[in-house]
């Protein structure tokens, strides 16, 4: 009976030092694989991006191109974003290209009355739909303006009004009959699926029309949105300074400028990051407005009539509220990537979003991108988007310290039970007698087992 509780304990015992060794062998196996490859994927980056000298105040940027490859080539080396950074240098190549210049003024509207905000429509699904004419059914009765391309139509009639003479539409296909428009390609006037190829000559202008400025002293182009409306002062909401009032203007001028966002709340516009503020006298505009026009009379009138007036040359300081976009450019053009090695590894499609929020380049008469990134002074090659110095050194000790604990703690137990433990005749393992001050009934049970 004694001799089987000694064998019970020494094998139970056996069973503990054979499981602990397995997990301490697991662990120092795993720690060591998660080194190597987070030396790649974390250590290697995050010591490239502590040493770019990317400054970590943000300035802003604004898309002036968008540039798609099949393939990576000579000009194309590398993606602004790619999904997974061990691939990167692989598939197609999809960059952004960058004007980067210094903040503008952040400024509070105060006291605005008759507030109008017009949402200029844009290339979208919601107002563009596509027409596969590929497939049965889907080109047969189209109605309007139509930019093709290999058989996929966009409808751009709700986003576009365009104008052109008689004689450059090409005969019309007849669209019911699905060969005739598979290989659809450029632009079309189709009439009840009577489809006419636009000859060159067409132009066009975005349907954003019907903006007031009649009574009105403020003009704040936003992205897409335009808002006119007939404000008291403006205060620097970055220090209180008021820099502007409406008694101080003349009547007839209409403050006009370009600001990244847009909100209004009661009798309070707030915009951010305006610049190229001037002042146009308002009769250009004769009452109701469009888009077009809006852009041609600021073209023509805007720096004449500089909101800073640093145009005018005389003993005063020079002004720094709603700069002109010319004089605080910092790089004319760089390529944008999203963060220092222009990838990320969480597999939730953040480069499509990447690609959607940012990648408007002004095309087709719209407004390009315009968000805060981040640049280095000595290199004008490449900006980022996403730049953080505390959470690149947070994480950078937290997937250092856990493998390296986990290795260090693995090892030493391993180290301590290859001095401790060994082996019976029998094969189980045990505590040797001369370690860790055994007890003498172990010994005796030991030296039987030894014994037999």
């Amino acid at each position: 009976m004694e001799e089987r509780k000694i064998n019970k304990r020494v094998w139970r015992g056996d069973s503990a030092i054979c499981g602990t060794l397995c997990i301490c062998q697991a662990l120092a196996v795993l720690s060591t694989v998660s080194i190597i490859y987070l030396t790649v994927i974390i250590y290697l980056p995050s010591k490239r991006e502590l040493e770019s000298g990317i400054g970590e105040t943000p300035v802003m940027c604004t898309t002036i191109e968008r540039r798609k490859t099949e393939m990576h080539t000579q000009d194309c080396r590398m993606s602004s974003c790619t999904e997974w950074c061990l691939g990167k240098g692989g598939g197609p190549c999809d960059q952004i290209h960058v004007q980067v210049r210094q903040n503008g003024t952040d400024v509070d509207f105060e006291g605005c009355t008759e507030v109008h905000h017009k949402q200029c429509p844009v290339l979208n699904p919601e107002n563009a739909p596509e027409h596969n004419c590929k497939k049965d059914n889907q080109c047969t009765r189209m109605q309007g303006l139509f930019i093709c391309n290999q058989g996929i139509c966009t409808n751009i009639t709700k986003v576009f009004s365009c104008a052109w003479k008689e004689e450059t539409e090409e005969s019309p296909l007849n669209c019911y009959y699905k060969r005739n428009c598979v290989t659809l390609d450029g632009e079309f006037i189709c009439r009840e699926g009577m489809c006419s190829r636009l000859l060159k000559g067409w132009e066009c202008q975005r349907r954003c029309e019907n903006i007031p400025t009649e009574g009105k002293n403020l003009l704040i182009m936003s992205g897409n949105s335009i808002l006119t409306a007939y404000c008291r002062n403006g205060i620097n909401s970055r220090n209180g300074e008021e820099i502007w009032e409406d008694s101080s203007m003349s009547p007839e001028n209409l403050l006009v400028s370009s600001c990244t966002t847009l909100e209004t709340q009661s009798d309070l516009v707030g915009v951010t990051d305006c610049i190229n503020g001037s002042f146009i006298p308002r009769s250009k505009f004769n009452g109701m407005t469009n888009l077009t026009s809006i852009i041609q009379i600021y073209q023509e009138n805007g720096v004449r009539g500089r909101f800073d007036q640093n145009n005018v040359a005389d003993e005063r300081a020079r002004q720094t509220y709603l700069p002109f976009d010319f004089e605080i450019t910092i790089y004319n053009k760089s390529l944008l990537y999203i963060n220092h090695e222009g990838c990320v590894n969480t597999l939730q499609n953040e480069c499509t979003r990447f690609y959607t929020n940012l990648g408007q380049d002004g095309r087709n008469q719209t407004s390009g991108s315009r968000f805060p990134c981040y640049y280095a002074a000595h290199n004008s090659e490449f900006v980022v988007s996403r730049y953080d110095l505390v959470k690149t050194k947070r994480i950078f000790l937290l997937f250092f310290t856990v493998p390296s604990i986990l290795l260090i703690v693995s090892c030493s137990m391993l180290f301590l039970c290859s001095r401790v433990v060994g082996v019976t005749r029998e094969g189980a393992m045990a505590m040797m007698s001369a370690c860790c001050g055994n007890s003498k009934e172990n010994n005796i049970a030991m030296k039987r087992l030894d014994e037999e």
